[in-house]
Formats: structure tokens, sequence, C-alpha cells
């Protein structure tokens, strides 16, 4: 009996996928593993994933009978991943991280940071992400329930990878709440952890709400959790199977998450090349978060009613805040750092909807110096190795998830195709056409 209770309260990770066999095509398929276009090709899809890929009229032969679906003269390749998203927050810029974090879990509370997931989740597909890791600002398990609700089909979105809450040091991120009232606020958005034993607990008890990713933020406001305490973290977090993704901005956290053996860098910031290298042996994700500095002052220059000695100083730091991230990017990318692309966006973007604002960021990836064909690995197939997601996304490959999108344009040659989306597919579902 106990193990039919088990199986009722724990909702299959399943997703709405197409019943009868499809053969989907256009005008050409981008192999993103070669970096190469394949003309006239189509994939046979069965079951959700695709069992063949080849010409169009080899296709239609093996399945004469199955459902055809042509978009005609588009690019077809893999769906997007964005690997650093806070789909449940959506903050206005005028607010500080703090502030932001205080009204989400005060004034917002569960339930309405949920429909606001649910509500950004469909943009997210709709410009073709069919997969992101939500890293935390979700409450204690809002990413969780939107990801059950995605996955039985209740709401649309992308796949997701779920982190829960954050494991932090004493106090929570980007709060300075006092006690007594303040520690039960930064227990609705953070797991805090002071010793490795309970570093340990706190990644038994994400996982036990549901979590499939650890975010850890190494350090923050000068506070800094230990090696000690790191080790325990991401040792039993791979005990369990899971990645650990650690915030991580000034050298010595980096250093010590390195060592410490987690599988991502948040940020980086100031990391060195000595640990640029042993993120590079180690094979250590970098996801830099670059915001381009046009999209910095989209959002904030309209916001904030700037005096002209305040705009030319707000000018200075958001160009000397990029240029620094984009060294980081050449430095690492020189290194043979594995970069996954991660857009960190929590706020309301001025005039663009969530995943229209999240390609903007993520083409940020392009002015460090990566190819339209790097920028779409970092997208797709490189992200789907650091979710550990390989079997299911990130390449229009034999025995994947049937994840596509349909784009006009040539993409490695203009990376503003990827927001040309004529169509979403998701385990053959077209979900936007």
């Amino acid at each position: 009996m106990a193990s039919v209770v088990a199986l009722w309260i724990q909702p299959a990770r399943t997703q709405p996928v197409a019943e009868t066999a499809k053969v989907i095509t256009a005008a050409c398929l981008l192999d993103v593993r070669a970096g190469v276009y394949r003309n006239g090709y189509a994939l046979l899809v069965e079951g959700g994933r695709i069992t063949q890929i080849g010409p169009f009229r080899d296709i239609q032969i093996k399945a004469p009978a199955a459902e055809i679906v042509d978009l005609g003269p588009a690019t077809i390749l893999p769906g997007l991943i964005d690997a650093h998203a806070h789909l449940l927050a959506s903050m206005k810029p005028r607010w500080l991280a703090g502030e932001a974090i205080v009204v989400s879990v005060t004034q917002w509370g569960l339930a309405k940071r949920a429909l606001a997931g649910a509500w950004q989740a469909r943009q997210m597909l709709d410009a073709g992400f069919t997969a992101v890791r939500n890293v935390g600002h979700a409450g204690i398990n809002g990413d969780v329930a939107l990801r059950d609700a995605i996955d039985a089909g209740w709401i649309a979105g992308p796949r997701m990878r779920t982190a829960a809450r954050k494991l932090t040091p004493i106090g929570g991120q980007g709060v300075a709440l006092q006690e007594p009232s303040g520690a039960s606020l930064v227990r609705e958005e953070y797991l805090e952890v002071s010793g490795p034993d309970e570093g340990r607990a706190a990644v038994r008890a994400v996982k036990h709400t549901g979590a499939e990713v650890i975010k850890v933020v190494v350090n923050d406001r000068g506070l800094l959790l230990s090696g000690a305490e790191l080790d325990a973290i991401a040792a039993e977090a791979h005990r369990l199977n899971t990645r650990v993704a650690a915030h991580a901005t000034t050298q010595v956290a980096i250093a010590t998450a390195v060592a410490a053996g987690v599988d991502s860098i948040e940020h980086g910031d100031e990391a060195d090349d000595e640990t640029l290298r042993q993120m590079s042996t180690k094979g250590t994700f970098l996801v830099p978060t670059l915001w381009p500095e046009a999209a910095l002052r989209e959002v904030y220059e309209g916001t904030f009613n700037l005096s002209g000695e305040d705009k030319r100083s707000f000018d200075r730091d958001v160009r000397a805040s990029v240029d620094h991230k984009i060294a980081l990017i050449r430095r690492a990318r020189t290194l043979n750092v594995r970069i996954a692309a991660g857009s960190d966006m929590w706020l309301e973007y001025p005039g663009k909807t969530r995943g229209e604002a999240t390609l903007r960021l993520l083409t940020g990836l392009q002015q460090a110096g990566l190819t339209p064909l790097e920028v779409i690995r970092a997208m797709t197939i490189d992200a789907a190795d650091l979710l550990a997601w390989s079997d299911c996304i990130g390449a229009l490959e034999t025995g994947r998830c049937a994840d596509a999108i349909a784009v006009d344009g040539d993409p490695l040659s203009d990376l503003s195709a990827l927001a040309r989306v004529r169509a979403v597919v998701k385990g053959g579902v077209v979900v936007k056409r």
C-alpha cells in the first residue's frame, strides 16, 4: 500500500507528446554538432522522439502513413535552452535586488509568483526556448510546482530543471534582514548553511522538495561559504546524482567552488586564468550571464530620471562592467572553458516578453567574440550537457526528444534570425506556428 501511495503523491515526469508518427520538414536543418546545414532533411518523430533523420523522400518512403508537418522555407534547429533562468521572478527595474526579493515574498506570495511563472513560461516557449534551468527566486517550491504543471500538460511551457530554494551563507542573498522577523522571510527564499552538516542537510531538504539541481550562493555581501561547506554540499549532491550550480563572483569564491567540484560557475566575474585552467581541466562550465550594454540601458535608463552627471556616471559604470565580462569570456574561451548560455533575466524588460528579453541577453555572447555557431551551441548542445539532459534535448539527433524551432533566415551568418521564430515544436507537438 505504501508504494501505491508514494506513486500517487509524486507526479510522473512526463510531457505531452505527439500520439501519431510525424514527418517534420523545412527548407534546411542545422546540425549544431557538425556546424552545417542539411538541405531538404526531415525528422521522423514517433512517441515524441526522433527515430530517423535524413532526406525528406527517404523518410516519407519509410513512414508513408505519417502526418507531414511542413514548416516551409525555414531553418530547423534544436529548441533553445536558458541555463540560468528565473521564471517566477518579474521585478521592477527600479527595485534593488533585496527590495525585489522582499516584495516577492511579502506582497506577491508564492501563488502569484507561480502564476507569473506560468505566464512567462509560455512567453519563453513562444520565443523558442524549449528548456530552462531555473536557479532560484521561486520560493520554497514554486518552480517545482510550475515544472510539474508543464509536465502534466496543464499549461504550456519549456522543460524545466528546478533548484527550489538556494543554499546560502547565514542571512540569505541580497537581503539585509534582522532577527527575529527577518529570519522567517529569509527561509521562504533560501536555506542557510553554517557548517558541513548543515550543507548536507540542505541538499537533502531541497531534493525532498523536488529540486533537480542544487543552486548554492558561495559569496554575497562579504559573506563566504567555506571550502569544507562547499565540499560537503558538492559531495552530497553528487552522491544523489544531482549537479551543483555555484553563484560565485569573487576570485576566492570561484576558486573555492571549483576546488569543491561544482558543475558550473554562475557569473564568475573575477575568475583568474589559473582558476579558468582548473575549470577547463575539470570540465566545469562557465555561465557568464552577460547583459549587453544596450540591454542594460534599455532596462534602466528609462526607469530612473537621471540627471546629466548621473547618466554619465551610469554610462561609465555600465561600459566598465560589460567590458570586464567580455574580457572574462574571451579568456575563458581561449583557455577552453565550456560556456553555456544563461540569461539571469529576472526583471520586467520594457516592451518585451520574457522570451524576447532572454534572446536579447543571450546574443551578448557574440559581443564577447563567440561566432554565431558557438553561441547557438552554448544555447543548445552545450547547455544540454550542463543540465545532464543530453539524452533528450540540445540537438536534433536520433533518440533525442523532438524539440525544435523553425526560424526565418540563416542563423549561422545572422544570429538575429533566432528572433524570427516561425514555429516551435516540443515533443513532436507544434506548440506555436
